[in-house]
């Protein structure tokens, strides 16, 4: 092992994660044995974001949700051994990578990092792609379709840019080998490379070959525990249980005490139906087994209608932020921003839009991340605090001091959806109070999408960030990268960007986590003083899932597939 000031820790030690340490499924109890069989259909918040691409090289990141229950990674969050159906010290409701310490093998039985610049990963052996006419033979998945992937990746143009570029070369060097050469140390490389996040699923080369845009190409091969099986656009996306996942056996279902091969189910099917009312008529009904996202409106509503339904509550996992463009005057000078975040009243907000049910704050890192990154509203030094607080005659004071006692106009751009469009309105009206004329222009998606990436959006916008539990990827979308469409703020024009980009690099390149954690948690604080963004209340949603989902646990997460292989439906309460 290189050389570390201290070895990588979390809550546990990450050491013998990287010298390959073995991690075991843990099972849950249940009174009755599983049940084989039916079909698991799912809904929420994923129909928002339809298939739009089936190639992984193209870094499209709608393409990782639907490829990923036919395309493994090297590893996975362990959610049966630390989520609710184990030790339970995580929650994986997120779409993002589990922390560090709680990963396990997938493609990968073992992993060593032998110095800051190279990750070996031992493949698996036994592992089968399909026979599919037409596309690729049957045979067997080793290090060369791992290469074959991330040589492929590299050399394509696409939006992570920042992830491949860090890796020189990807090399298999015999049949069950693969390692990876870095150009310098990349602390979040689980995420990156190995776990369920950015496009890190391995696939054939066949498929390439074939046309890896076409859907049907994919159709009947993969790795993962389901199949792709069709694909009706704007109506489902259906997959089928894959009869080789546990060839070898790697990843089966511990209950009570006995082992089972997994998935449970028949077919996983994705509907694509948009329409709100539609998809809580069909959970009502019992025609959809699960919803992801659920308002609190609907919550309430389904636990009268359905009280055997099970649900599970959790942050969204995207929040909406105004943004105010720092190359733009008034909007440099941190007075301003603070006097626009003092003016607002959050927990009015949050009770008009959400129905109080939400929180208000849980930006940069959320509750989630922990204490070796979050810090608690309460703990924020007073003058960052201090924007949270709704202070209407302070926000005057500050704007003055500014050299605008009376105010100015500007104007704010936003999605033309809800709850956008009602927000800008009520955030409007507040800064309308001390002064501040702000006209409202909505977009639709695509539209508002071009504008934030070409850089020409108004000096005010509201857009959503999504959450992540990699703290690098987080200050990187909305702080560090301009070219990023997040950052709306245009954080480079902050005359202390070089110093925190400084500290940013600082944590980026060491290999003590310690280190890293506390770099990262103090950075976070310095941004939040900047009050590049000001954050609008995040909602609660709901999960639900019906009374014969059984072994579900309301894990949301961007592997959902393998939770799903976890799950059976009983047919005798369906």
């Amino acid at each position: 092992m290189f050389n570390q000031k201290r070895s990588f820790s979390l809550s546990t030690t990450l050491l013998a994660l990287l010298m390959g340490a073995s991690i075991f499924l843990a099972g849950q109890v249940w009174a009755a044995e599983p049940k084989y069989g039916g079909t698991l259909t799912v809904t929420g918040e994923l129909v928002q974001y339809p298939p739009t691409s089936w190639d992984p090289a193209e870094w499209v990141w709608t393409s990782m949700i639907w490829t990923e229950p036919f395309l493994s990674t090297l590893q996975l969050g362990d959610f049966v051994k630390n989520g609710p159906r184990g030790a339970n010290v995580w929650h994986y409701q997120g779409y993002a990578g589990a922390p560090y310490h709680l990963v396990r093998g997938l493609l990968a039985e073992s992993w060593t990092v032998p110095n800051d610049k190279t990750i070996i990963f031992k493949i698996r052996k036994g592992i089968m792609w399909h026979e599919v006419p037409g596309v690729m033979a049957s045979r067997e998945l080793t290090a060369e379709d791992v290469a074959y992937t991330w040589t492929r990746n590299k050399s394509a143009k696409g939006a992570w840019a920042h992830v491949v570029g860090t890796i020189d070369t990807v090399t298999a060097t015999d049949k069950y080998t693969v390692e990876f050469k870095l150009n310098k140390w990349m602390p979040d490389w689980i995420n990156k490379i190995g776990d369920a996040d950015y496009a890190t699923r391995v696939y054939p080369r066949e498929v390439v070959e074939a046309g890896p845009g076409d859907w049907k190409n994919w159709r009947g091969i993969g790795t993962g525990p389901f199949l792709l099986d069709d694909f009706v656009e704007g109506s489902t996306v259906t997959y089928v249980r894959n009869p080789t996942y546990n060839i070898p056996t790697y990843d089966t279902a511990t209950i009570n005490g006995k082992e089972y091969k997994i998935p449970f189910v028949d077919r996983l099917v994705h509907s694509l139906n948009t329409d709100i009312s539609s998809q809580i008529a069909a959970l009502r009904t019992g025609k959809i087994d699960q919803n992801d996202q659920i308002t609190a409106e609907y919550y309430k509503s389904l636990k009268n209608t359905n009280p055997d339904m099970n649900f599970w509550t959790k942050t969204s996992n995207r929040y909406l932020m105004v943004g105010t463009r720092m190359d733009k005057k008034p909007f440099d000078d941190v007075r301003v921003r603070k006097a626009m975040a003092m003016a607002l009243d959050r927990q009015a907000i949050l009770d008009s839009v959400y129905g109080g049910e939400g929180v208000i704050f849980n930006f940069p890192y959320s509750k989630g991340h922990g204490d070796s990154l979050f810090t608690p509203l309460e703990k924020l030094p007073k003058t960052t605090a201090e924007q949270f607080e709704y202070n209407p005659e302070r926000a005057k004071q500050l704007l003055a001091e500014a050299g605008y006692p009376n105010g100015f106009k500007s104007t704010i751009n936003s999605f033309s959806g809800e709850p956008h469009g009602s927000l800008s309105e009520m955030v409007v009206a507040y800064w309308n109070n001390i002064g501040i004329d702000v006209s409202i222009e909505l977009h639709e998606s695509t539209t508002f999408e071009a504008m934030l990436k070409e850089k020409t959006h108004a000096p005010i916008v509201i857009n959503a960030k999504g959450g992540h539990i990699d703290p690098f990827h987080i200050l990187s979308l909305v702080y560090m990268e301009n070219d990023q469409f997040t950052n709306s703020s245009m954080f480079r024009e902050h005359p202390e960007y070089a110093e925190f980009r400084k500290q940013f690099d600082q944590a980026y390149a060491s290999t003590d986590i310690d280190e890293v954690n506390e770099l990262m948690k103090d950075l976070s604080q310095k941004v939040l003083g900047t009050v590049a963004y000001t954050q609008l209340p995040t909602p609660y949603v709901y999960h639900a899932a019906q009374p014969w989902v059984e072994n579900y646990y309301g894990s949301q997460i961007l592997f959902f597939s393998h939770a799903a292989a976890h799950t059976w439906i009983n047919s005798d309460l369906k």
